[in-house]
């Protein structure tokens, strides 16, 4: 299986990239990624910017550049789901982002669609219920990849997030904290670390063959999800991380 390339933060730095969304996609494309996971928070991409007629030219772009969709990125930080300030913006935008995704996925023809996001610690009831009665509506899962000890309680859509560079950089070993939540991910996400922060596949502590046998345990259609967020030089990590999996 070929990674999905998550685009999350490229509109941020200079590359074949920056023009926009479009060239993101046409650009993970020419590497020889079969799907993308969209950053629902970049120019261009943001669902209140979205109408019909720019998602169908969205989707559009992906089937002619003959790659899969498997979900969006939304990288909110998890506090602005509970100030007053920007409590409603926030949650505007992840139901937002829940819609666009179903709609993209309805247009390419994909499996489950997945939101990959960061909830509050301690979320609020009606927080989390609103979520899951949109996402089961529209038939999306929910990543959360916040560390929580208690489960909100809504696994079928509301699901724990699971990054190989995160346990590392916790300190922790990837695979015992797979074996926690592996019957519950709707992603694997395929990233590298050390001590002193995101690295290129290989170029970390993360065992590739490992998480292949991992991955294994999984259902085939449960996407590996790369991202390029930190990494000093995007385009070398972006053919790492084929390199790695391929």
């Amino acid at each position: 299986m070929t990674p999905s390339l998550s685009i999350a933060g490229l509109h941020a730095v200079e590359g074949p990239w920056s023009a926009g969304p479009r060239e993101a996609i046409d650009w993970a494309a020419s590497l020889g990624f079969s799907s993308v996971h969209l950053d629902a928070a970049a120019p261009g991409l943001r669902a209140r910017d979205l109408d019909r007629s720019a998602r169908r030219d969205l989707a559009a772009t992906l089937r002619r550049n003959d790659l899969g969709f498997t979900g969006l990125d939304l990288w909110i930080p998890a506090e602005h789901y509970a100030e007053p300030a920007t409590a409603d913006r926030a949650a505007g935008a992840l139901l937002g982002a829940i819609e666009l995704a179903s709609e993209l996925n309805a247009l390419c023809g994909g499996g489950l669609a997945v939101i990959s996001t960061m909830l509050p610690e301690e979320a609020p009831e009606s927080l989390t219920h609103a979520i899951a009665a949109k996402a089961d509506q529209a038939g999306v899962a929910v990543e959360d990849f916040t560390p929580r000890e208690t489960p909100t309680g809504l696994a079928d859509t509301i699901r724990p997030g699971f990054d190989t560079a995160r346990e590392i950089m916790r300190g922790g070993k990837p695979n015992k904290a797979f074996s926690r939540v592996a019957s519950s991910l709707a992603t694997l996400r395929l990233n590298d670390a050390d001590d002193t922060g995101r690295k290129a596949l290989g170029k970390g502590r993360v065992e590739v063959a490992m998480i292949r046998a991992l991955h294994e345990t999984l259902a085939a259609s449960t996407p590996v999800v790369t991202d390029l967020r930190g990494l000093a030089d995007p385009a070398a990590g972006a053919r790492a991380a084929l390199d790695a999996w391929g």
